[in-house]
């Protein structure tokens, strides 16, 4: 029971959160938002307070809960939002009584593999060895002790990837709970659930039940929704970031969008903070403000002042907090971004590495993403005629961007990793973002982009 409460006031708290950012949404869109948000800010401010002395309790947990919760309605009521606006049932139930055989079908399909994957992860417990001896071991550490910041150098690689993972399943062992992978299943139902609202707003409802339960059923994806790893959540975080980003430009969404884009991606580096991926957003707001400077500036302001506090809490306490202060990396994103930018501009290039490299991507990469992969490049084919003029064209350059710079972050690492093709699994499971991408791109290619015409 107590499990369920807890787990309810996190899912509160997140919901509340998606009303703060936008107002009115699909209640599928709601849902899944709700979920994600919530384990993912709560977490963090869990990381701050617990950092600044305040001890993980059951006690202290909830305090924190209930603050956040009555905070959020505060802030709700001053901007006069409707909190329960989207519990007006009646349209979803109208949109499910009116589907069509076959996207009955399709729905149905898409909760078997929903359903299939609550019950793996209900019944086995956690048991992926990194899960074992990182992300489950230190929620457990933690939920027994209390802090992460004071205990972490007394183990070995217990800074190594931030906390989303592990405090979220301290939050289910402090709730009483004793398998917290179930976690997975739901943040991949989630991530169906956003994407089908996201795609819904370009394409007929037929084409984003056919592309929502190719996503559901790609097996990397419904694999990785059955453990407790953070390539998953990483995945769904990222790419979701973009997509956002992607509806608020065509579609001209409130600015509630833009806050959304930069806290998904933002909670990407909550999850894993090594890749460098997050910084494809602001390349492309950096695009938009060469060309419209006055109409993008105070969106680009806002999506940074949205994404700082989500990414830079883990680089400041880890770096100056659990490492020698003279080896501490550039806090800021800015000036993280800065020595990106130098470190390309002062790296030689070289043919036979840059060889190498590729070879080693599309052998260890690209490959895992057959047959998919055929699909989309057939997808890029038959929308060349034209492509100046369609929608998927941009959505195109954002997923050409991210293999840019995976290719670009693969041969930089080549230099300071000797060991650095040893290891494609890493890689796969790094670059499985590109996946729910490129199925987002094909929906555009397949559908037909006139509002006019959606059904």
């Amino acid at each position: 029971m107590l499990l369920i409460i807890g787990f309810s006031l996190v899912i509160i708290f997140g919901y509340l959160l998606s009303i703060l950012f936008v107002e009115r949404m699909c209640l599928f869109e709601r849902m899944g938002l709700s979920f994600l948000l919530g384990f993912g800010v709560f977490t963090l401010f869990m990381f701050c307070y617990s950092t600044f002395g305040v001890k993980i309790t059951l006690q202290s947990t909830l305090l924190a809960l209930t603050f956040c919760i009555l905070i959020a309605i505060l802030i709700a009521k001053a901007l006069k939002r409707k909190i329960l606006a989207d519990f007006n049932l009646s349209r979803p139930l109208k949109a499910i009584f009116n589907l069509s055989h076959l996207e009955t079908i399709l729905a149905l399909l898409i909760g078997s593999l929903g359903f299939g994957s609550l019950l793996l992860t209900t019944y086995f417990p956690v048991y992926i060895w990194d899960a074992l001896a990182l992300y489950d071991f230190r929620g457990k550490i933690i939920a027994q002790v209390g802090y992460y910041t004071q205990i972490a150098n007394n183990y070995f690689w217990f800074g190594g990837y931030p906390l989303f993972t592990s405090l979220s399943h301290t939050l289910i062992y402090i709730f009483g709970g004793s398998n917290p992978q179930f976690l997975y299943t739901f943040m991949y139902i989630s991530f169906i659930l956003i994407f089908y609202s996201a795609l819904h707003e370009f394409v007929s409802r037929k084409i984003t039940l056919i592309m929502s339960l190719i996503l559901a059923a790609t097996p990397v994806i419904f694999d990785h929704s059955t453990f407790a790893y953070t390539n998953l959540p990483y995945a769904i975080f990222l790419a979701l970031g973009s997509i956002y980003l992607f509806v608020w430009f065509f579609k001209k969404k409130p600015v509630g969008y833009i806050i959304l884009s930069a806290v998904l991606t933002g909670l990407s580096t909550w999850d894993r903070s090594a890749e460098p991926f997050w910084a494809i957003n602001i390349i492309i707001l950096g695009a938009l403000l060469i060309f419209r400077f006055k109409k993008y500036l105070l969106p680009a302001i806002i999506y940074i002042i949205s994404f700082l506090p989500i990414r830079e809490p883990w680089n400041l306490i880890n770096y100056y907090f659990l490492t020698d202060s003279t080896a501490a990396k550039p806090p800021l994103v800015l000036a993280e971004g800065g020595s990106y930018v130098t470190t390309l501009l002062s790296t030689r290039l070289e043919p036979d590495r840059i060889k190498e490299i590729g070879i080693f991507i599309y052998q260890n990469v690209i490959i895992s993403w057959f047959p998919l992969f055929f699909l989309f490049l057939f997808c890029v084919l038959i929308n060349f005629r034209g492509i100046l003029r369609k929608t998927s064209t941009s959505f195109l350059v954002v997923i050409s961007l991210y293999f840019i710079l995976l290719l670009y972050a693969t041969y930089m690492y080549s230099f300071g990793i000797a060991y650095w093709n040893t290891i494609p699994d890493s890689a796969r499971r790094m670059a499985m973002f590109f996946m729910p991408l490129m199925i987002f791109y094909i929906g555009l290619s397949f559908g037909d982009l006139s509002p006019g015409k959606k059904k």
